[in-house]
């Protein structure tokens, strides 16, 4: 039996990826500076800038590029029935990489110094190696239309169905190898939707708002919820958009939409200009609180520098939920007292302490050496390393005192309370609630509890859900009786 001829694409095909574009953003994020060296590159030719981009980016490790599953599932199924190449236009630098990782391959042929592997120079290769109408070729791009012609079966790789139609007038043999991954769903997975239960925390100021005389606008409010969402959904993006390569290197975040290769870097990066636009236009042309933006820049330098900075990362991460609140105070004109903003931002500090010690469990727990957790703790961002949680649980314990005693004295404060029955001022019951839940959540966290995202965690949390509504009722129980 004669094995067929498998050749198959690597950008966008065999890889979900684009290894060139991906390249390009990695020089960018890291050396803004850079840019002007790309520019001028891609004046001298796109080869050009390949043979830049692969130099400067050489440490890039290839085997985390995520591959397409139906081809890989293919390749192992019958490898040994047919002869699979994989041919590409990226650097000839990457070729020794791509033998180690993919040994499958009888062989992989890449650019070279003078010539682009793309489009009609790659069509002559495969002409030259193989013959003409004497191979299988999978595709991505519009530049493989002169290789499908001369290709005995055809494959698009794509989930672009009218890429797919308007290709297949030029190559009516063509067929569709349809993406796995649904756009739409990938586009609300990169804006995380749980997340936007953080929002919820602009009503936190109505907690102890006097109702009777309040008042606000509903237009006002729900144009502020949606550009706070929307500036959510864009900090999400631009996070991922940051993070993507150290994403791949966790189990547990490998699956989000760019690490994953479900969305390509320019598609998000198309995403994240889209969101900020359409959160600009809405400010430009209504009235929205200022505060959403200080919100977006705070969380924009806190994704770019501080999160990496030691402390100054909790600091700045609780600062971005008081910011919330107080957006919410804007929204409705409710003033906060300097002991309300000070006991909720130890508490939402204390809250971060634990997502911290938390994620220090988490590399603790995979049980690797010495050198994996240095570098498990450098791809996570955090300043940190494994010792520090013997000063991090009694620093948590501290404040979380200390945002108690705040708090009682900030509830012991306000007037204007009900009794229940005689002796009772509900006001102390609404203390007593805080005491309880504290010394729940604190049993809890010392017994190995995990926290990745403290207000889904909350959100999920029946004792945590009781005790709030319960604290509520207690100090708003005049308005309903």
């Amino acid at each position: 039996m004669t094995k067929k001829n498998i050749i198959f694409d690597l950008d966008s095909t065999f890889f979900k990826i684009n290894v060139l574009h991906e390249s390009i953003f990695r020089i960018i994020s890291s050396k803004p500076s850079y840019i002007l060296i790309l520019i001028y590159s891609l004046f001298k030719g796109k080869l050009y800038l390949k043979n830049i981009v692969s130099n400067l980016t050489n440490n890039f490790d290839l085997k985390k590029s995520p591959v397409n599953k139906f081809l890989f599932k293919k390749l192992n199924c019958d490898y040994k029935n047919n002869n699979y190449y994989l041919v590409s236009g990226c650097s000839y630098l990457y070729k020794k990489k791509l033998k180690k990782i993919f040994p499958f391959f009888i062989d992989v042929f890449t650019s070279t110094i003078k010539k682009n592997n793309t489009g009609v120079i790659k069509k002559k290769l495969l002409i030259k190696k193989f013959g003409n109408k004497n191979f299988t070729y999978y595709g991505d791009s519009f530049s493989d239309i002169p290789i499908w012609k001369a290709s005995k079966e055809s494959y698009l790789v794509s989930r672009n169905y009218l890429k797919f139609k308007l290709i297949k007038l030029f190559v009516p043999n063509l067929k569709l190898v349809k993406s796995e991954d649904s756009l739409i769903y990938n586009i609300l997975l990169l804006f995380r939707p749980i997340h936007w239960l953080k929002s919820l925390l602009i009503f936190f100021p109505l907690i102890f708002a006097d109702l009777n005389n309040f008042s606000f606008s509903l237009k006002f409010l729900v144009l502020n919820i949606s550009v706070l969402i929307i500036n959510s959904c864009a900090i999400y993006v631009f996070n991922d958009l940051l993070d993507f390569d150290n994403d791949r290197e966790f189990m547990n975040k490998k699956n989000r939409p760019i690490a994953s290769g479900a969305l390509t870097v320019f598609e998000s990066l198309f995403i994240f200009i889209l969101l900020i636009s359409i959160s600009l236009l809405i400010s430009l042309n209504f009235a929205v609180s200022s505060f959403l933006y200080l919100y977006l820049f705070g969380a924009i330098l806190y994704s770019l520098f501080l999160k990496k900075v030691f402390i100054v990362d909790m600091i700045a991460l609780a600062s971005l939920f008081i910011i919330r609140i107080i957006i919410g105070s804007d929204i409705f004109s409710v003033y906060l007292s300097n002991e309300f903003l000070l006991s909720s931002f130890i508490l939402f500090f204390v809250i971060v302490i634990v997502k911290r010690l938390s994620e220090i469990r988490f590399i603790n727990n995979s049980k690797l050496n010495s050198s994996d957790l240095k570098l498990a703790f450098k791809f996570y961002r955090r300043p940190y390393k494994s010792s520090i949680l013997r000063f991090f649980l009694p620093l948590a314990l501290f404040l979380h005192f200390l945002f108690i005693s705040l708090a009682s004295i900030h509830i012991h404060s306000i007037t204007n309370y009900d009794y229940i029955y005689h002796f009772l001022n509900t006001k102390y019951l609404a203390i007593l609630i805080i005491y309880f839940w504290s010394f729940v959540f604190w049993i809890r966290i010392i017994r190995g509890l995990n926290i990745e995202d403290p207000m889904i965690f909350f959100a999920r949390d029946k004792c945590s859900i009781i005790c709030f509504f319960l604290f509520v009722y207690l100090i708003n129980i005049r308005y309903f009786q």
